[in-house]
Formats: structure tokens, C-alpha cells, sequence
């Protein structure tokens, strides 16, 4: 593979160095935007703290963030006993598991052949969203869309609006411990200001669902958004929080809706 061989040993670093700078002259002259934040190993050939330094550094140099790829693929691991991410170097690293489907099978149905997400990544190869036919390659995107989009109406799911949202979601979801009391939510960042940190957002959401309307207020979190939908005989809230780097703790408070609060 590109980055490191079937052993795991990282390529020669000067021609890692190289095929990183041609990939971004490759960006650059067909103007596709800046150098990718987040990063799949080619072939998932990776060695996490690579001993002989491996290419993290590399990387980001280039300002990438986050890697994503599946643990059992690769040698080492990230030396964390949180149970989806770890760190490499600054880097955030994600265990994506198994693709849903091989990397040679076009226009496949997640929903006809049963799929559940059961990780925090839906990892897949292009052909995934791809038919033999181009002109009905929507078709295929619109298969995965109805796989998805009930995730996101759950209340102990979400779908993440973009990589750095979702590593953020993943980092507050395994770290920031959560205890309910009568109309009070308590949120403690204890374990989630311990981590390195250097990307993490200061927004998360938390999910809620109650018998009916509701409003939310805090003292120490920014309430940048709060809507709801129905589920049933209950309603399922998506709150979208911000805390100030560092903050240890933080108390919601659920209250009956204000008039002028849109669900």
C-alpha cells in the first residue's frame, strides 16, 4: 500500500513526503479545495505510535486532524482505553471496523441486505455510491439516504453535519458523564478536558426525548439550538450546546416551553 507495506513498516519517509506534496499539487492545480483534515490509510496498512516515528508529523504539517481506520487492521493500537477513539500524536484516531461491503461492489442496497450501524463510522469505498450505469448513480445515494436518515430521528443516534462535528460528537459521547435528576440534566467535562484536545470543538449535542413540549435553560452552556419531533407518543429533542474550553461541569435545567421557541 502507499503509505506502509503488508508488515506495517512505513515507506521510505522522503517518498511519503513526496506523494503527500504531489497530492496537493494535484488539489491545487485542479482547484479541489485544501488539503483533506481527515485521513483513511491506503489499504487501512497503518502502525499506530509508530516507533520509528511513521508519518503523523507529516500529516500534520499538512493540517490534517483526524484518522479514521480499522483498529484490527492495523499494528499497535492508539494505547486508549476509551473504546471507539484514541490518539495518535495529536491526532484524533477512529476505529471505523469493517466496510459494509467489499471495495469491488457497485450499487449495493444496505437496507435490502439487512446493515445496521453499529459503530460510530459508515465506512465505505466508492463504488458503494456508485451504479454501472452513471446516469443512475442518484439511485444508489438515494438507497443510502434511507438507510441513514432514520439515525438520525433516534434518540440515541445522530448524523454528523461534517468530520470535525463528528469527531467532537464521538470525543463528549465517550468522556462527559451524564446523570439526570428530576428536571435537572448534570453534565461533568472531568474526563473529556484530560484528553490532548487540540481539535475538539466547543459544540456537541445531546438528545433528549420527553412526554411533551419542553424548553431547556443553563448558566454555564450556550444554547445554540433546540428543536424537536414527534416519536411516537413522545417527543425527541436535539439540543446543540456550547461550553468555553475547559469548563468542569455544567447543569441544564428542562422547563416548561416558552412561547416563543420553535420545535
Amino acid at each position: 500500500a502507499e503509505w506502509y507495506d503488508v508488515e506495517r513498516r512505513m515507506r521510505p519517509r522522503d517518498e511519503v513526503r513526496k506523494h503527500l506534496d504531489a497530492y496537493a499539487e494535484i488539489l491545487a492545480e485542479h482547484g479541489l479545495g485544501p488539503f483533506p483534515e481527515s485521513f483513511v490509510p491506503a489499504a487501512f496498512r497503518w502502525c499506530f505510535r509508530d516507533p520509528e516515528g511513521g508519518m503523523v508529523d507529516l500529516l500534520e504539517e499538512r493540517g490534517v486532524k483526524y484518522i479514521s481506520t480499522p483498529y484490527d487492521r492495523s499494528k499497535d493500537d492508539p494505547g486508549s482505553s476509551l473504546k471507539w477513539f484514541g490518539f495518535d500524536g495529536n491526532l484524533i484516531t477512529v476505529d471505523r471496523g469493517r466496510d459494509f461491503f467489499p471495495w469491488d461492489c457497485p450499487s449495493p442496497d444496505p437496507l435490502a441486505a439487512g446493515r445496521e450501524v453499529v459503530r460510530p463510522v459508515v465506512g465505505m469505498h466508492w463504488p458503494a455510491i456508485l451504479h454501472a450505469d452513471p446516469e443512475r448513480n442518484s439511485e444508489v445515494v438515494d438507497r443510502w439516504v434511507d438507510f441513514l436518515r432514520p439515525y438520525g430521528s433516534r434518540v440515541d443516534t445522530m448524523l454528523s453535519p461534517c468530520t470535525a462535528g463528528f469527531c467532537a460528537q464521538l470525543v463528549y459521547c465517550e468522556t462527559a458523564a451524564l446523570a439526570l435528576e428530576e428536571d435537572r440534566i448534570w453534565i461533568s467535562f472531568a474526563e473529556t478536558n484530560r484528553l490532548p484536545g487540540v481539535y475538539l470543538m466547543d459544540r456537541f449535542t445531546l438528545k433528549f426525548e420527553t412526554a411533551g413540549p419542553v424548553d431547556i435553560e443553563s448558566d454555564e452552556l450556550e444554547i445554540v439550538s433546540l428543536n424537536s419531533q414527534l416519536a411516537g407518543a413522545s417527543r425527541v429533542y436535539e439540543a446543540v450546546l456550547r461550553r468555553s474550553r475547559g469548563l468542569e461541569s455544567a447543569e441544564i435545567r428542562v422547563v416548561a416551553p416558552k412561547p416563543s421557541r420553535k420545535g
